[in-house]
């Protein structure tokens, strides 16, 4: 056995795997690779949270305009101080949708499983951690309404929607957005984890109606920890040309 081999059996032990970095083999690497392929030239983070995303773009080296939405207050807070720091990231403490106005959100112990649905019993079972204690008034707005503001016809846009169910009511919210839109990264849910949201293969048919194709499915975004099933994906479509 090579001493790479030695290492890797080792590693595995320790519940670690070393994996080549390369976008036929590492989610971030591929992510990056279409990144470039498509010059992108702005990200929109919708859902950023903390700031998690924009930050993990930053550290593989992607260097362009990064603008990030986040709706919570406390979360907007640590993502504003974040986003200070870097010039090419701008926030906007609002949640996108199909609508513009304001909304109550509900508001999860994790602060990541926040969202303007209600959460569905089988997301609960499998992460109580993500329970609901308490709810928002907040600003929410069409991708359609503010698109002007934010980005010239000339922009080729990556969207990545982090909604917690509700990413179906963002993408129609943003039809009219669609030609700078060049890539589209969602959460999408093989079973119900939220009340009426859309389910991937849904989720799917709607997207390559409105002209993306799926070219990437990344490492599970939520496995039930009892049963190991496959509860919701991170896939990546790109615009049909």
């Amino acid at each position: 056995m090579s001493l790479l081999g030695v290492v890797r059996k080792i590693l595995r032990k320790m519940g670690i795997d070393l994996v080549r970095y390369s976008y036929l083999t590492h989610p971030i690497a591929r992510k990056m690779y279409f990144v470039e392929k498509t010059n992108i030239n702005i990200v929109l983070d919708v859902g950023a949270n903390k700031g998690q995303y924009a930050y993990e773009l930053r550290q593989v080296g992607y260097s362009n305009k990064i603008i990030s939405f986040e709706p919570l207050s406390e979360a907007y807070a640590v993502l504003e101080r974040q986003a200070h720091k870097d010039v090419g990231w701008s926030t906007f403490n609002i949640a996108l949708g199909d609508q513009d106005g304001l909304v109550d959100i509900n508001i999860s112990q994790n602060s990541q499983s926040s969202s303007l649905l209600n959460m569905h019993q089988k997301h609960s079972d499998a992460a109580p951690e993500s329970k609901y204690y308490d709810k928002e008034q907040v600003t929410i707005k069409r991708l359609d309404s503010i698109i002007e503001d934010i980005s010239s016809v000339n922009d080729r846009i990556y969207l990545k929607i982090d909604a917690q169910g509700f990413e179906k009511q963002v993408l129609s919210g943003a039809k009219e957005s669609f030609d700078r839109v060049e890539m589209i990264q969602i959460e999408s849910a093989l079973v119900p984890l939220y009340e009426g949201e859309t389910l991937f293969f849904e989720m799917n048919a709607f997207l390559y109606e409105c002209g993306y194709y799926l070219v990437s499915i990344d490492p599970p975004a939520f496995i039930e920890p009892v049963t190991g099933e496959l509860l919701q994906i991170d896939a990546i479509y790109r615009k049909v040309r």
